[in-house]
């Protein structure tokens, strides 16, 4: 399948564009008006009549029907142009993961590291991120995971400076009856860590940080230094794709691989959540829907992942518009006409 982008003035210019180039039977994935004219993603078949598949049966999913519904969820969700172009040129290649759905094409087009507890999984973690990003809240919510899975828990936090931070963690690990250590430095770590018996599953709490200021992000390379741990960064939804992939680099400089989404529940976009994914190649490890630690967090996956996309929200978004497609005159311009008349 060839996927090509045109852009026009208009729509019927941009429609000639695709006609002359890809043909009459070239789909139109999505169209997006812009300032100055109207963009159009097209696609088309690219193999030679004689070499094309057997169409499928009618239980399956046309292949142009998924990248289509895949199209449109990167357009309503604010993944960034060229970003987008990417992975739909991608995905574009997958046939017979298309015809399986949009569920197995996000499955197939990410990289997912979901939680499990278990005898492999690594005794210590440490999350980080922005300030009021969720870490605290995400710490505990790791904290009850790793507790129902019959594992002992300790906590530790090196946020101690900021109000409240320490009191926060400090009432969830007095709720699930597990030590909270207070660390002020990294130095304090190495001793710390070797008290700790084996196999107890540690979970580090680090305040937040400007992740474009040297000195925080030296901060938290002192403590990867001292636990050889791979950090996992806590991302909250909603944020701005673009920046996103900027602030992705930066934690990816430190050795950030996965990362955890937060507030999911509570955005209607998430771009930011795709543009760290497939723009800045991290691990979706789990998302967070709720700021409760009785709301238990969700395991990466295709499936969870395009309940986000693909969700009763986003289809009641997609209604509304298909409903409001012509602009509604707002009520007092309406009144002000019926008193001149």
């Amino acid at each position: 399948m060839r996927l090509k982008t045109f852009f026009a003035s208009t729509m019927n210019e941009a429609m000639a564009s695709v006609r002359r180039e890809l043909g009459g039977e070239a789909l139109i994935i999505s169209t997006l008006e812009e300032k100055d004219g109207v963009r159009l993603t097209a696609a088309v078949d690219s193999l030679p009549l004689e070499e094309k598949p057997d169409p499928p049966s009618k239980s399956s999913n046309e292949p142009e029907e998924t990248l289509a519904q895949f199209s449109r969820c990167l357009v309503h969700h604010g993944v960034p142009e060229t970003l987008r172009e990417t992975l739909l040129l991608k995905a574009s290649v997958k046939e017979n993961i298309l015809r399986q759905g949009l569920s197995a094409l996000l499955q197939d087009m990410f990289v997912y590291y979901p939680l499990s507890f278990e005898k492999k999984s690594p005794s210590l973690m440490m999350l980080v991120g922005l300030t009021g990003a969720g870490k605290s809240v995400t710490t505990a919510k790791l904290a009850a995971e790793a507790l129902l899975t019959g594992l002992d828990v300790e906590l530790v936090t090196l946020d101690v400076y900021k109000a409240g931070a320490f009191e926060q963690l400090s009432s969830y690990a007095s709720i699930m009856n597990i030590p909270l250590t207070a660390i002020h430095d990294p130095k304090e770590l190495s001793p710390y860590l070797d008290k700790v018996e084996q196999g107890v599953q540690v979970f580090i709490d680090t305040p937040g940080v400007n992740p474009f200021c040297q000195n925080d992000m030296s901060f938290l390379s002192d403590c990867i230094f001292v636990t050889r741990q791979a950090p996992y960064w806590v991302m909250p939804a909603g944020g701005d794709a673009q920046e996103t992939l900027e602030v992705t680099e930066a934690f990816k400089n430190i050795g950030v691989t996965g990362f955890f989404q937060t507030r999911s529940d509570s955005v209607r976009r998430h771009g930011a959540l795709l543009a760290a994914m497939g723009g800045g190649n991290l691990h979706l490890t789990g998302i967070s829907a709720g700021p409760t630690v009785g709301s238990r967090l969700i395991k990466g996956s295709g499936s969870a992942l395009h309940t986000l996309l693909d969700g009763d929200k986003f289809k009641e978004t997609m209604e509304t518009q298909e409903k409001n497609q012509k602009p509604v005159e707002p009520e007092w311009l309406a009144r002000l006409r019926e008193a001149r008349a």
